[in-house]
């Protein structure tokens, strides 16, 4: 099995368990704007290849709970749509 099917193992679920309220808060989430700006920083750094390796794996972590964040997004927006439509 793939990581991907793991993550879906993971969010599939946590997708059905919020109530439609809870779900259309989690589409508008938005990030941090400290975290946004240190994810900017930490991103430049790594275009010009200069971050140490706390700094990648920082960056790495950044990365890592947006896209999470992101399917989860995309998960719910199914979700929403299909009961909306009686799927």
């Amino acid at each position: 099995m793939s990581a991907l099917t793991y993550i879906d193992g993971f969010l599939d679920p946590l997708a059905e368990c919020l109530d439609d309220a809870s779900a259309l808060r989690l589409l508008n989430l938005k990030i941090d704007p400290q975290a946004e700006a240190r994810l900017e920083v930490l991103a430049a750094g790594a275009n010009e290849g200069t971050l140490t390796g706390e700094e990648m794996n920082e960056y790495g972590s950044l990365i890592d709970a947006a896209d999470f964040v992101e399917i989860l997004k995309i998960k719910v927006a199914r979700r929403l749509q299909t009961t909306s439509t009686g799927d």
